[in-house]
């Protein structure tokens, strides 16, 4: 790669709730214990350009979600995420790109009945899209994705197919 860059990041985020109070597991209110929730952010990212005309990018993330608020366990998760996309020119007007991404979920409370064991989902995401510009600022852009999830708990796989047509224009 001739050209390419690094970048790390780590992000703290604590939320306290002034007006919502923490509740337990069944969902009941908790006289003057008030929630708060911290998440925990990490990611690398490298990427560059590969001749002249093309661009690949290697994200790595990871976050864990912790709440005082039993009853909001049920969504804390460690989540981590794996992503390699890349784009070409092939004229002055058109473009493409595509992209994949792997993501594990583990979440800590949320207990899957058939095993008796803490929900896991991993999910695979493909994305393509085709770009037309018609001038620096204006763009036509069609994009295919497709999200596969299995998880340990049946209710929770799926697939999920978007495609969506988008003129965006920057000012």
């Amino acid at each position: 790669m001739k050209q390419y860059y690094h970048f790390v990041g780590w992000t703290y985020l604590n939320k306290q709730y002034k007006d919502k109070l923490k509740r337990d597991g069944a969902g009941t209110r908790i006289p003057t214990k008030y929630r708060h929730d911290q998440r925990h952010t990490g990611l690398y990212e490298i990427g560059g350009k590969v001749g002249e005309t093309t661009s690949i990018r290697l994200r790595q993330e990871c976050y864990f979600n912790d709440s005082n608020d039993v009853f909001q366990d049920f969504y804390d998760a460690q989540d981590y995420k794996v992503r390699i996309n890349g784009n070409h020119d092939w004229t002055p007007h058109w473009s493409s790109s595509g992209a994949f991404t792997y993501e594990l979920k583990r979440y800590e409370a949320r207990i899957v009945s058939q095993t008796n064991a803490a929900q896991r989902d991993n999910a695979k995401t493909y994305e393509i899209g085709l770009t037309y510009r018609f001038t620096p600022q204006v763009d036509l852009t069609y994009s295919w994705k497709y999200k596969r999830n299995t998880s340990n708990d049946d209710a929770q796989a799926y697939g999920d197919l978007t495609n969506s047509l988008a003129l965006t224009g920057a000012f």
